[in-house]
């Protein structure tokens, strides 16, 4: 999971909306997240910006989306420790898995909480112990392939407007309102 990745799933863990990984040249209607030009120019931190763009045809839904993405900050919605603890296992089989079951290791006792599941590698939230490889999963027939390996999120998420228009007319398909937010991720060196 890359880093645009990573704030992807922030955003629509915190904020309940979904956002297409996309470029805004090939948007229509939705909200979509991509890499922003802007360059980090803090030598001392590990810092990446993106941008969201929301296209949306009706007024409230397009405010309701920008209001609540605008909220996904440090100081409001978003909180590091929410993210900590986090990783993910290959597993044998990962059709045996559904997103929220919590898993525990056979051997090890590590216990964790799927929420995302891609072919064989479960990624994990709210793990507890270690993870060893190879072991049973208990209540499952599926074991794991790997070691638990840490994922970094962001400590540090904040949000600005760029622009916002209503009733333009734009190359996005049959939107009518459209609003740019730039996210600024901070990751430990």
């Amino acid at each position: 999971m890359n880093r645009l990745e990573k704030l992807q799933h922030i955003i629509q863990e915190v904020t309940s909306l979904s956002l297409t990984l996309g470029l805004v040249k090939d948007a229509g209607i939705g909200n979509w997240i991509g890499p922003s030009p802007v360059v980090n120019t803090l030598s001392f931190e590990d810092v990446y910006f993106y941008d969201v763009v929301v296209l949306n045809e009706d007024q409230d839904t397009f405010e309701s989306d920008m209001s609540t993405l605008l909220r996904c900050k440090t100081t409001l919605d978003f909180d590091y420790n929410d993210f900590d603890s986090r990783g993910y296992i290959s597993v044998t089989d990962g059709t045996e898995f559904s997103v929220t079951d919590t898993i525990t290791g056979g051997t090890s006792g590590a216990t964790g909480t799927i929420y995302k599941i891609d072919g064989n590698t479960l990624y994990l939230k709210d793990i507890t112990g270690t993870w060893q490889n190879p072991e049973a999963i208990l209540t499952y027939s599926s074991s794991t392939t790997s070691l638990a390996i840490t994922t970094l999120f962001p400590f540090f998420l904040n949000v600005t407007k760029v622009e916002e228009r209503y009733d333009v007319e734009t190359d996005y398909s049959e939107a009518s309102m459209s609003g740019w937010l730039r996210f600024e991720a901070r990751w430990a060196l």
